[in-house]
């Protein structure tokens, strides 16, 4: 018998935290910054990748682990914020002024004449909101800036507001003193929790569940507030919860935030995350596959959770689902709670026969096959039924279409459709796919009777049609132009060069995709110019090949 009281008191916890299966959230550290850099600002994009001030640079750490310098600011920004076509936004105490900073580095101011803005923050509908203290009167405010550029103060009065958030809905939530208050879309405020704690960097995740770090009351905790309106701490005492800054959600309610420690006038920061312990899932449930003809990652069948495929059994990085199979040995995992199985070996066989031997076609691409049906590296039947040693589908043309555009500028792959609407065609066609994808001026184009619109200037130009690679393997293409530039093969953004920019040379903007000989994929290159020079080059090389650049046109077709 335990006639302590603590001790019994201990028990009876201890028995029910066993009893209800609770488990104590762990951190990890994702990435370590350089020694004495102080990183802030950190948001997160949907695709998983993070963005981060670091000194006077906006860096950015890819889903696959890359980190990168997007832009120099000359500026120190505490927060930033992301739009929906990647974009960020800080607050310039340098100029004043809230700054855009494009995917491509390339840096305008969105915002004149802001004495502070802070907490920076996009709803769903485009909006910009951010917290603004007017120095003249004493009183903060959150504005609000719609997407045409109008700002208005969305919520006003007496109180200190340190840090906001908006949920799925587009209710607004900001710490006022120790209470947290709620801003409906249509202005109607409301208290919805308060206690001994002043929330910074708020955050929700999908399931409605509020966080915030309370860095206040010491040491700092993470406090989580349920959908029933209670707080509760969610993490403390933990070793990665000295000094946090900034704090963000996945999809999954995993939490990130940036911690430094600081010693003998050096900081060490890094990006944590918080989750549960892991339990690692069962692999998928799942078979050795084959395809008759050209098949994706899409094609592939596994029963399980956010499933992965890989082509190596440890290490690399999962494969998109446009990636072109071929005959060999894929793994495969399932991801349960963020915690990912094993990895599992997967036989896939493609198997492509131009002609049966009865001599009939099954398949609309080439195939190494005799007239009898068997395989044979030396002959090929194309879609023709014509027989060959090389495999030569195209016919050397490519679609075209001409738009009339808006005086701007691309900066990303999603922009470019505003550059290509339907309703501002001025002309369309076939032609060489050595002219389409080489020239320098638009007057190549118009001595070829292709019509420019507009004097050479806003217009942009889309080719299109089907690669037909003559060999198996990693093809590498280059794509450069007069502005904003981008190549597509099936659907997948090889290689592009967005923004605002002349003509760099063959090389400087390249990427690589895995394609299988005699295969048919989709072809599409896009332009778009503003005013001055202008010009598209898509060259490439074969897997063969390590150096030079080429346009083989017997790779090319306006028909699959």
């Amino acid at each position: 018998m335990i006639n302590n009281p603590k001790k019994r008191i201990f028990l009876i916890f201890f028995l029910f935290l066993i009893h209800f299966g609770l488990k104590a959230q762990i951190t990890s550290s994702v990435y370590t910054f350089n020694s004495g850099d102080y990183a802030n600002g950190l948001v997160r994009s949907s695709n998983g990748d993070f963005y981060f001030s670091v000194n006077q640079q906006l860096q950015k750490l890819s889903s696959d682990g890359v980190v990168s310098t997007i832009a120099n600011l000359n500026d120190y920004p505490y927060e930033l914020a992301l739009d929906g076509f990647n974009n960020i936004y800080y607050f310039s105490y340098n100029s004043s002024s809230i700054q855009k900073v494009f995917p491509d580095g390339t840096i305008e101011t969105f915002l004149t004449g802001i004495n502070s803005a802070q907490s920076l923050k996009f709803d769903n509908a485009g909006n910009l909101f951010f917290i603004n203290y007017d120095y003249d009167t004493g009183q903060q405010s959150i504005k609000k800036v719609t997407p045409d550029g109008t700002t208005t103060s969305f919520v006003t009065g007496n109180g200190y507001y340190n840090s906001f958030t908006i949920d799925y809905a587009g209710n607004l939530y900001f710490s006022n003193g120790n209470s947290i208050q709620k801003v409906t879309p249509d202005g109607i405020v409301s208290n919805y929790v308060t206690g001994n704690f002043s929330p910074m960097y708020m955050t929700f995740d999908s399931a409605g569940n509020l966080y915030f770090l309370d860095q206040y009351n010491w040491p700092p905790t993470i406090q989580k507030v349920t959908q029933d309106d209670t707080a509760q701490v969610y993490l403390a005492n933990d070793g990665n919860l000295s000094q946090p800054n900034g704090l963000v959600s996945d999809p999954t309610g995993i939490l990130y935030y940036i911690n430094s420690n600081y010693s003998n006038n050096n900081s060490t920061s890094q990006l944590i995350k918080v989750a549960l312990p892991c339990a690692q899932p069962s692999t998928p449930i799942v078979g050795d596959q084959s395809f008759e003809d050209a098949a994706t990652v899409t094609n592939l069948v596994a029963i399980g959770d956010n499933i992965k495929w890989y082509k190596t059994l440890t290490g690399g990085i999962s494969l998109i689902s446009a990636t072109v199979l071929t005959s060999r040995t894929y793994y495969v995992t399932q991801t349960v709670n963020d915690c990912e199985s094993n990895r599992i070996p997967v036989v896939v066989t493609i198997s492509k026969m131009g002609l049966n031997a009865y001599g009939q076609r099954t398949s609309n691409n080439s195939m190494k096959v005799t007239k009898n049906g068997a395989i044979n590296a030396n002959s090929f039947v194309n879609r023709y039924g014509k027989s060959s040693n090389n495999i030569s589908l195209g016919n050397g043309e490519l679609n075209y279409e001409i738009f009339s555009a808006n005086s701007s500028y691309a900066y990303s792959e999603n922009e470019f459709s505003s550059f290509l609407n339907p309703s501002n065609l001025t002309s369309s066609g076939v032609y060489s796919g050595s002219l389409l994808l080489n020239w320098e001026n638009s007057g190549t184009l118009t001595n070829a009777s292709i019509a420019i619109p507009n004097n050479g200037n806003q217009f942009a130009v889309q080719v299109s049609g089907f690669f037909i690679p003559q060999e198996s393997g990693l093809y590498t293409f280059t794509c450069e132009g007069d502005d904003a530039v981008d190549l597509f093969i099936n659907d997948v953004n090889v290689a592009n060069h967005y923004g605002a920019h002349g003509i760099a040379s063959l090389g400087s903007h390249t990427g690589t995709i895995e394609l299988v000989a005699g295969e048919s994929y989709t072809f599409r290159a896009r332009m778009q110019e503003n005013g001055g020079g202008e010009g598209l080059r898509v060259f490439w090389r074969k897997p063969s090949e390590s150096s030079g650049w080429n346009i083989y046109t017997d790779e090319l077709s306006t028909s699959n």
